[in-house]
């Protein structure tokens, strides 16, 4: 993100796709959705106890099943 000097508050964040040519239009787009899927792992602490409890309760039902 600072390499390509992007900043929320200058609302340029599409400028972190390239789009030079397909290969790496699809690099990039993979990196933004690895970054996401990570921040998604990891909000999971800041979340009250019972909310996490009750996730988690759902998540082995799902592997069980």
């Amino acid at each position: 993100m600072e390499s390509k000097s992007i900043k929320s508050d200058l609302h340029n964040g599409h400028l972190f796709i390239d789009k030079t040519d397909a290969t790496t239009t699809f690099e990039t787009q993979q990196q933004l959705l690895e970054m996401c899927m990570h921040t998604c792992d990891l909000s999971y602490a800041t979340r009250d106890f019972q909310i996490v409890k009750h996730w988690v309760y759902l998540l082995f039902e799902e592997f069980f099943n």
